[in-house]
């Protein structure tokens, strides 16, 4: 294990871990990647004004991969059903929908019925054509 150091954290090294765990990394991953104690972590995280800050920081990061889930949902076309790409962007769509949930601390199981609505309309758009090219069944990606 590297030598840790027990200088005060810079405004720098406070930033990062701010972001790193906004990130979703833990004390620990942390830790390693700027030479600290994972104490000395948790102890930053914890603070109420970076806690605060980090929070902040995961609700932006949940409404950016929520977004960018809804565009690749929605920019599926006729098209695209054609290719195999669709399948990439259904899949960049599923990776994205799990990251916003995770940033939310929200489950990543399956969604309610309720939530299941988009979907189910995703599933009557792609034709045969596109569900041949994939490796498994669709409900197994969704």
């Amino acid at each position: 294990m590297p030598k840790r150091s027990r200088k005060p954290l810079t405004v720098k090294e406070l930033e990062q871990i701010k972001t790193l765990r906004a990130s979703g990394l833990t004390y620990h991953a942390i830790s390693k990647e700027i030479n600290r104690d994972p104490k000395t972590v948790k102890k930053v995280c914890l603070e109420p004004h970076a806690s605060k800050e980090i929070q902040e920081m995961k609700e932006e990061l949940s409404a950016m991969f929520e977004g960018l889930a809804k565009r690749m949902l929605t920019s599926i076309t006729e098209g695209d059903i054609q290719k195999i790409n669709a399948y990439q962007r259904t899949l960049s769509a599923g990776i994205s929908t799990d990251k916003m949930r995770l940033l939310r601390d929200q489950s990543t199981e399956n969604l309610n019925r309720g939530g299941r609505v988009c979907l189910n309309n995703l599933k009557q758009v792609l034709s045969d054509k596109l569900l041949r090219f994939m490796p498994l069944p669709l409900s197994a990606v969704v």
